[in-house]
């Protein structure tokens, strides 16, 4: 009987493992049938089909990298052009990520590439003596740090590390790192494999506008009506719609009134000079993020590490060719009006008063002119039967 290509394990108890030096291996389990890689840097289990045995185990997969971590000072380099870029350009831009097996080095590569606001063009077929290409990173600008669907269509092409950088103006930026393997992606966190990064809950400054209260001239709170009231026991229903009402409300002065303890509640007790209401007061506030903070050496900062200025000139913003309009001349085919019946003429029927009114018209009969189309000297494009 042939062996198989590659061990097959079987989740009976859950303690099963592979062969040692297995490169392949297949694992099967109560939530389905999963493929086992080991290709020295990266060593993975990952879901090939969804259907399983129910009696046995369930398979847990997982995705690593046996790397190094990237040294800080070349993140921040990285993190430096993509402030530059979103600067100048305001666009997204992409980075390879190549790693040394036998110097245990990183390096970081940027490509000829086209870039907009929402996507990257660059040439994926690039490659070094020694270096293998481990994993990409770009940047959204400030727009946020996910991997969407483009994004997760891209990185399926390449087992590796994946990272979407956002907030890249600030000093304390997004990252979203993930491990894709087999077009599935694993959730990591940047301190696994970024040196001097930590995913830290921060406080982020904004703008914040603040109303101002309502008050009556005497200094007391006021409930204004936001509608005009009746002063009637029964209000009439309001019918008219809320960008109607919001038109009226502006242009009319309603009547301001005190809530009363009526049965109705809208008959007016007091009526207050209207008061004039300051505008919003802008004010700083503060809000909880979650963000990466760089521990980089005391008196340094993101844009104390510079980038190759080569890489600018690799970042062109692509074009689109301006579609002027075709003008087509139309040609308009004009169909004469067919009638078996003569149309009369009344310069015709004047000059000929000596005769009966159906032989001026050439007619053989009287019945034969209430057969003709009538004339109408105002109106020649409108003819009564």
């Amino acid at each position: 009987m042939n062996k198989p290509l590659f061990p097959i394990l079987l989740k009976v108890d859950g303690t099963e493992k592979p062969p040692a030096g297995a490169l392949f291996w297949y694992e099967i389990g109560c939530n389905g049938i999963f493929i086992g890689k080991n290709s020295g840097i990266i060593s993975s289990l990952s879901r090939v089909s969804e259907g399983g045995i129910p009696f046995l185990k369930p398979v847990v997969a997982y995705a690593d990298l046996a790397v190094n971590l990237l040294p800080i000072e070349q993140l921040a380099m990285m993190l430096n052009f993509f402030r530059e870029i979103d600067r100048r350009m305001q666009t997204e831009v992409n980075v390879l990520l190549f790693y040394h097996p036998e110097n245990d080095e990183w390096m970081i590569y940027c490509p000829e590439q086209e870039v907009t606001h929402g996507s990257v063009h660059y040439d994926n077929d690039i490659a070094f003596d020694g270096w293998l290409k481990i994993g990409t990173s770009h940047s959204h600008g400030n727009f946020g740090a996910f991997h969407s669907r483009t994004d997760h269509h891209d990185e399926s092409q390449l087992d590796g590390l994946h990272m979407v950088v956002s907030q890249v103006s600030c000093d304390t930026p997004e990252i979203d790192l993930i491990m894709m393997v087999n077009g599935q992606s694993f959730k990591k966190d940047v301190a696994e494999y970024l040196a001097g990064a930590c995913l830290t809950e921060v406080s982020i400054p904004y703008m914040r506008s603040i109303p101002p209260k309502k008050k009556f001239s005497k200094g007391r709170e006021a409930r204004v009506a936001t509608t005009p009231v009746y002063p009637s026991p029964i209000s009439p229903p309001d019918l008219t719609s809320g960008f109607t009402k919001q038109i009226l409300n502006a242009l009319l002065r309603p009547i301001q009134t005190v809530p009363s303890t009526c049965r109705s509640g809208d008959m007016v007790r007091e009526i207050e000079p209207l008061v004039p209401l300051p505008p919003p007061v802008q004010t700083t506030d503060y809000r909880k993020e979650s963000r990466v903070v760089l521990q980089l050496p005391p008196g340094k900062r993101i844009t104390d590490y510079p980038f190759p200025q080569e890489w600018l000139a690799r970042v062109k913003r692509k074009t689109y060719p301006v579609v002027q309009p075709v003008r087509q001349d139309v040609s308009v085919t004009t169909i004469p009006f067919a009638s078996t019946t003569p149309r009369l003429s009344l310069s015709d029927a004047e000059t000929r008063d000596d005769l009966p009114l159906y032989e001026r018209f050439d007619l053989e009969t009287p019945d034969d002119l209430m057969q003709t189309p009538r004339f109408d000297p105002f109106l020649p494009h409108r003819r009564k039967p």
